[in-house]
């Protein structure tokens, strides 16, 4: 969700609005004022969860505390993007400075990232109490033990974290498509639009690899298992890559759609802590994603659903407001929100269906049996689940946008057992999602064609 409400921050200061700006003394100061309350809020209500854990010893408080910080980057945004189309901040920024490539939109973004590098500042104390009660038990068991860096390194490095993975394609887009728009024009401006865009998806991870701080994990027994692992599946890696996180996140990715171009990222935490087997199983999943091209189909089901619905509601407009007549703002605007909110939803249906497959395929892959699930390959993915979901501070019922709750994940795969590899109740869903994100990428290209 965080994901989705930053592009959404984005797309507030560089959509063209047709309503005045109020000035740019005005539209800085409300914003800024909005996100300070936000920011306040979240400092006051940390300050109290602190003083519980500090003068009480209540551990509870802790996972309450970072749920709040999620919470209030949650709300940060809601803030930054209702107040911004309200004052049209964009507008405001662009009459000030100018319409240069991509430095009006960056000075008007600036409030926002500004207030996530605050918010995580404050969740800092948070994170730091959470390892200085691990270290004993690290100690006990022989675990890597790190200083804390620092509660300011701390923020810097979450928002690089964090914020990267939206804001350096996004930024990249955007450049691209302001040069293009002052070049060229027509359909010759639609085309470049499109192989911007596709570079920019194909090419990213390589960058983002080098804006998160990574590194190749080290040749040995383990890397020449897991880097096994997409060999077996015929699937080309870049690298492992160690994600060096200041948070203790028990977390994998994989980025990357082109071949020698995709790369898995594994946490430090995560490579320290999990047993062998389930790591194994952790990068089979990884693998899955890339396997499966689910993030193509993410990207094709996502736009398509935008377009139809966009196709959808520009018809039935019509049977309110003549054709010769244009659409009041009020109806634009809930017209745009309507179809942004519906692809959003789509994209989470998506995510959630990609997440049972990965963890379907994941579970063969470490199974026994060459041509069926085993009980114990959904065992031991079931147990990566639970450990990982555990050591984030997570219950297995909670849920999330992308990807649903483990304790449903974990019953799907349970639903595995004893099918045939390639054909379980998780990939028979995934396959009626990839025929349903084909139909609307079809109709949305249509509907833009029409």
């Amino acid at each position: 969700m965080f994901t989705l409400l930053l592009i959404a921050s984005c797309a507030a200061v560089v959509l063209p609005l047709d309503a005045e700006h109020w000035g740019i003394g005005a539209t800085i100061a409300t914003v800024a004022a909005g996100l300070f309350a936000t920011l306040a809020l979240q400092a006051w209500v940390t300050s109290r969860l602190l003083r519980r854990v500090d003068h009480h010893g209540d551990g509870r408080a802790l996972g309450r505390g970072l749920r709040a910080a999620s919470l209030s980057r949650v709300l940060l945004a809601v803030v930054f993007v209702t107040l911004a189309l309200i004052s049209n901040l964009g507008a405001a920024v662009r009459e000030s400075v100018g319409d240069l490539v991509l430095v009006d939109e960056v000075i008007a973004l600036l409030p926002m990232l500004a207030a996530l590098v605050l918010s995580w500042r404050v969740q800092a104390p948070l994170d730091r109490r959470i390892r200085d009660a691990m270290l004993i038990g690290n100690l006990d068991r022989g675990e890597p033990v790190r200083p804390w860096p620092g509660d300011w390194r701390f923020a810097f490095r979450a928002f690089r974290h964090h914020a990267a993975l939206v804001l350096v394609p996004v930024g990249l887009i955007a450049t691209w498509g302001e040069a293009v728009d002052r070049t060229l024009s027509g359909a010759a401006a639609h085309v470049a639009h499109l192989c911007g865009v596709a570079v920019v998806f194909a090419f990213g991870p390589w960058l983002l690899r080098r804006v998160w701080d990574t590194v190749p994990l080290e040749p040995g027994p383990l890397q020449e298992v897991l880097a096994g692992v997409g060999r077996a599946h015929r699937v080309r890696l870049g690298a492992i890559l160690v994600w060096r996180t200041l948070e203790p996140v028990f977390n994998a990715a994989v980025l990357g759609v082109l071949p020698r171009l995709k790369y898995v990222l594994l946490s430090e935490p995560l490579l320290e802590r999990l047993p062998q087997p389930e790591l194994v199983a952790v990068v089979a999943h990884e693998v899955a994603h890339a396997k499966r091209h689910h993030a193509v189909w993410l990207a094709i089901g996502t736009l398509g659903c935008a377009g139809t619905l966009a196709l959808i509601a520009d018809q039935g407009s019509l049977l309110f407001v003549p054709a010769d007549r244009p659409l009041s703002e009020a109806m634009s605007w809930g017209l745009t929100i309507a179809v942004l909110l519906g692809a959003a939803w789509w994209f989470g249906v998506m995510s959630r269906v990609f997440e049972r497959q990965a963890d379907a395929f994941a579970a063969a892959h470490v199974s026994e049996d060459p041509c069926a699930v085993t009980a114990q390959g959904v065992l031991t993915m079931s147990s990566a689940l639970t450990r990982v979901t555990m050591s984030n501070g997570l219950r297995p019922d909670r849920f999330t946008f992308r990807h649903g709750s483990i304790s449903t994940r974990q019953r799907w795969l349970r639903q595995a057992v004893g099918a045939p590899i390639g054909r379980t109740p998780a990939d028979r869903v995934a396959r009626r999602c990839v025929i349903a994100a084909s139909v609307l990428g079809l109709a949305g290209l249509a509907g833009q064609l029409v």
